[in-house]
């Protein structure tokens, strides 16, 4: 089948897909660290400034260089006016939008429709442990329109392409960590170049001038931020540690329970590789370094399967090429009867019924699920294991200083801030390493951590049953069980006075 250019309802259909996948997700999307973001652009917009110490936790913090602050306020905008749904929808509108421009670009690429569609059906499936309505979200949009937006810059020359990527480094650089990603793209893109002109390759030395401006452009624009150079100090600081943490994510037992389908996303890209006539990697170099960077960073950490999935969805369809050395031929027959089918339905949706019919459905969507989220927001909120415990601390008026995992913090900081601070919470580059090495210490029971409790002036615990099953043994006298359900168990120290008695 001729693959020509992609008409407006097939792309309709491939993005209602993935949002109706998104939106009957919700359970999945709802995230403690989200419960932060809100409650941080809540205060931003009652006290019209960005804040430049902590607000939520009770010591161990440096200075607070929130590069998520514009997120916040867009998260707390949309809290305040439209309720929780309104942003588990704009986290499924960007994840949708992600592969659907993907879909849009491979087909101008002309790469095989029955290549895209299954390469997209399992980037999908195996993104879907990351499919959150957090900062990432973004993150993984801003990616795929940074390279879709690179790629026409390159094959047009037009400078509306320096300004959107200008505006859009901007937006990034205030909405999360990852801003500096444009600038390993550019590397990659740079490097790439620079081998073309040792090969005499004469086109790649315009490519290479583009490169420049666009570097020569966009470093200065990081800077458009709040915190000016601290925040680009603060965030490589931030990953060194992470680099140092997080070295063996891969190795860790739960890794791959919680990454299966990535496993099997990359194990699949390699049988596709073997299976189909490759294109010229001369031609493609650069794509295949990004997907390498990607299988790097997914192999590396967790926090990267998504990026991975898209990434894959993105570069490794136009490694391949179909012709009738394929080694299945049954799988060759399968590839024929589904580029007929698909060119059916490629040639058939077409005209304005389709797409107010197509429009209607979102939109439909979009209502219903503002309309009932709050319901499933508190609902699968109140099923959270922590949740009893924290509900307990405030109807109790336990405001004094606790310890708790890093998730509670989360849901304290949503249901008892202002009036109780936390220990520790999920916010990244927040608490110094000496207070993250004293979080280790009592969360595994080791070394001295009874004094870090000790000197911290811990008044209460509270932990999820089997987390710390033994930590009650090891509690001395000074300590009672204060509150115990199926789920959680709160200890508070005992207070004498003086005479062996409790007050």
């Amino acid at each position: 089948m001729e693959n020509n250019k992609i008409k407006l309802p097939m792309l309709s259909i491939i993005y209602i897909l993935m949002f109706m996948i998104a939106v009957m997700n919700i359970s999945d999307f709802l995230n403690s660290s989200m419960l932060v973001h809100i409650k941080s652009g809540e205060w931003i917009l009652d006290n019209m400034k960005i804040p430049q110490n902590d607000i939520f936790a009770f010591g161990g913090t440096k200075e607070w260089i929130n590069y998520y602050w514009l997120t916040d306020v867009v998260y707390a905008v949309l809290y305040r006016n439209f309720g929780i749904g309104s942003i588990l929808i704009l986290s499924a509108v960007l994840m949708a939008s992600s592969f659907t421009v993907v879909s849009y670009f491979l087909y101008k690429k002309n790469v095989n429709v029955f290549l895209i569609l299954l390469f997209l059906v399992v980037s999908l499936y195996s993104s879907l442990p990351q499919w959150s309505a957090v900062p990432y979200t973004f993150t993984l949009f801003f990616t795929v329109i940074y390279i879709f937006m690179l790629e026409k810059f390159y094959e047009t020359g037009l400078k509306k392409y320096i300004l959107f990527i200008a505006v859009l480094q901007i937006v990034w650089t205030n909405m999360n960590s990852e801003f500096f990603y444009p600038f390993v793209i550019l590397f990659i893109y740079g490097i790439t170049d620079l081998y073309g002109i040792f090969m005499k390759e004469k086109e790649t030395l315009e490519r290479i001038k583009k490169t420049a401006v666009l570097f020569c452009i966009t470093i200065p624009l990081i800077f458009v931020n709040p915190y000016g150079i601290k925040e680009i100090t603060n965030v490589f600081s931030s990953y060194i540690f992470l680099i140092k943490d997080r070295r063996n994510d891969w190795a860790a037992p739960d890794f791959h329970g919680f990454a299966k389908m990535s496993n099997i996303l990359l194990a699949f890209s390699i049988l596709m590789i073997g299976m189909f006539r490759k294109k010229s990697i001369k031609e493609n170099r650069r794509y295949v370094l990004l997907y390498l960077v990607a299988v790097f960073v997914f192999l590396y950490a967790q926090r990267y399967i998504a990026l991975y999935s898209v990434m894959t969805f993105y570069f490794v369809p136009m490694f391949l090429e179909r012709d009738d050395r394929i080694k299945l031929p049954i799988l060759n027959k399968f590839i024929d009867k589904t580029a007929v089918i698909s060119g059916v339905v490629y040639n058939s949706l077409s005209g304005k019924f389709i797409n107010l019919f197509l429009i209607f459905i979102i939109t439909t969507i979009f209502f219903v699920n503002i309309r009932y989220s709050e319901h499933y927001f508190h609902e699968i909120i109140s099923k959270w294991s922590r949740s009893a415990g924290v509900k307990y601390l405030a109807e109790n008026k336990m405001y004094g200083r606790g310890f708790h995992s890093d998730s509670t913090g989360d849901m304290i900081i949503w249901y008892n801030y202002p009036k109780m601070k936390v220990f520790v919470d999920t916010r990244e580059g927040v608490y110094e390493w000496q207070h993250q090495n004293k979080y280790g210490k009592i969360m595994q029971i080791k070394d001295d951590w009874e004094k870090v409790i000790k000197n911290e002036k811990i008044e209460w615990i509270l932990l999820q049953k089997g987390t710390l099953s033994n930590i009650l043994k090891l509690l001395k006298n000074d300590w009672k069980i204060e509150y115990e359900e199926e789920r959680v168990i709160i200890f508070k120290k005992i207070k004498s006075n003086g005479k062996g008695e409790e007050k």
